[in-house]
């Protein structure tokens, strides 16, 4: 079994390290400064479009969902998360309270990834599905794919 750790970035947040493959799940200078440049500084905020889709390959953490949720301003978000091989419960728990800013995100965070398979928000839904890209279809095209390979 793959040994998964937390470990702190630059910024103060922290990733997950696989032991296994000796790599982070997000970028070493800061997890959560990674996340909002990548997807929501150069994607989410790119498109000038409402209602947008979003495709994410590897759900992970997280991160990239509640960041966008955060981040949607008025427009409306249908959000789809692949993740084949998800987190410990236990470990996205510690990961989500150590970098988690405030109760609130916290809350937000932990309903967005306790939930079963699809939450409806304010304005914002979330799909888990439980498959790898290779064995993905949908019918609906998607205007944002976020791909974190790390």
């Amino acid at each position: 079994m793959t040994n998964l750790s937390l470990k702190r970035t630059n910024d103060g947040s922290y990733t997950i390290f696989n032991d296994a493959l000796k790599e982070t799940y997000h970028s070493i200078h800061g997890a959560r400064q990674e996340a909002l440049h990548v997807f929501i500084e150069n994607g989410l905020f790119k498109m000038p479009i409402s209602p947008v889709r979003i495709l994410e390959i590897g759900l992970g953490t997280g991160l990239n969902a509640l960041l966008t949720c955060r981040n949607k301003r008025e427009r409306l978000i249908d959000y789809v998360g692949l993740e084949p091989f998800p987190l410990s419960k236990e470990l996205l728990k510690d990961f989500i309270e150590k970098n988690a800013e405030g109760q609130e995100e916290k809350d937000l965070w932990t309903q967005l990834m306790e939930s079963d398979d699809v939450i409806q928000l304010e304005n914002f839904s979330l799909t888990k599905v439980s498959l790898g890209i290779q064995d993905f279809t949908s019918i609906e095209p998607f205007d944002l794919i976020y791909f974190d390979a790390f």
